[in-house]
């Protein structure tokens, strides 16, 4: 590895698995987490004693509401596991977080093959009701942080708090809705790959754009639907590839910045501005300095006998197949 070389890029996707997906399953957090990482192990070709490493987003019970899943100490008694390195937290780069930290754990010589799993229940604790925001049902309640700023004023749910931040992206960059369909008409594509996922059915532009809207510039598709499920992938060291029976995912880049004012308001994204875009910036900027032709932020599968960072070109299409049919976004999400 070069000393100039991202860390990140010593790491493989090895292995994916995926639990039951749907509504209301009324199964366990740890029974759908067991049931992916197996999948997930047996994917990359593995034995439970070969995995070293355990990560997860959020752990600890963050959250509540089938939103957290077990922690890592629960799944590493569940499933017997010998661990080196083991890492969970809400704070990071998205959801996300939890592979970009078992790429660099293995970088770091800490763990060789790392199972990471994001398990919800969603669907199951919000039982015959409606889904509730955040601070439940109403009530008397003492909140501190950003909250203090969103609760008491109706901003109850992820939704109302990165609405904020799109109607600020519309108002800078121009954004429209036809360019924000595009998420949710990808993911509903993946998800039509999938048989697990719930909404499978084609989606149009028409489809979307005279959804009912959610909160302003956000629709009823831009949002997540609550459901029970869990997704696991297997992170190794990049001398693994060889050996896995499957294609792996070469990963080229993260995006882990933090630069000015965390708030929606505050923050300094006109063009020009140092500091705006932070996780992207720095993913462009890293990527780019090493390899002209990169495809920012993706995991690349290089052609036959060439190092990993020597192509940056899109995920092998046997690997992106399988991917795309057991994303983690085609069962949870749109």
């Amino acid at each position: 590895m070069s000393v100039s070389e991202p860390l990140e890029r010593q790491a493989v996707i090895s292995g994916i698995g995926q639990s039951a997906v749907g509504r209301r399953l009324g199964r366990s957090d740890i029974d759908l987490t067991i049931e992916a990482c197996l999948d997930a192990v047996a994917d990359a070709g593995l034995e439970r004693d070969d995995i070293d490493g355990l990560a997860t987003y959020p752990g600890m019970g963050l959250g509540g509401g089938g939103f957290a899943g077990p922690g890592t100490p629960e799944v590493q008694d569940a499933m017997r596991l010998r661990l080196n390195w083991h890492d969970g937290g809400g704070e990071g780069p998205g959801q996300i977080r939890a592979v970009f930290a078992a790429c660099l754990a293995v970088a770091a010589g800490l763990a060789r093959h790392v199972l990471v799993y994001r398990t919800v229940t969603e669907s199951t604790a919000q039982g015959s009701g409606g889904r509730q925001g955040i601070g439940g049902a109403g009530g008397s309640m003492k909140v501190g942080g950003f909250m203090q700023w969103t609760l008491p004023y109706g901003a109850v749910s992820a939704a109302n708090w990165l609405a904020l931040v799109a109607q600020r992206r519309f108002h800078d960059y121009g954004l429209n809705r036809e360019q924000l369909a595009q998420i949710p008409l990808n993911a509903r594509r993946n998800a039509g790959l999938n048989p697990k996922a719930i909404y499978r059915d084609p989606m149009s532009l028409d489809d979307y754009l005279t959804a009912r809207m959610i909160t302003t510039p956000l629709c009823l598709f831009d949002c997540d639907a609550p459901c029970d499920g869990s997704t696991a992938f297997v992170v190794s060291h990049r001398d693994f590839a060889p050996d896995a029976p499957n294609p792996v995912a070469y990963v080229h880049a993260v995006g882990t910045a933090l630069r000015g004012r965390p708030s929606w308001d505050q923050f300094r994204w006109r063009p020009g501005t140092p500091g705006r875009l932070s996780g992207s910036a720095r993913t462009c900027d890293r990527a780019t300095s090493s390899s002209p032709s990169s495809t920012t932020g993706s995991a690349s599968s290089p052609s036959s006998g060439s190092r990993p960072s020597d192509s940056a070109g899109p995920v092998r299409a046997a690997l992106s197949s399988r991917a795309a049919s057991r994303s983690p976004w085609t069962g949870n999400f749109l």
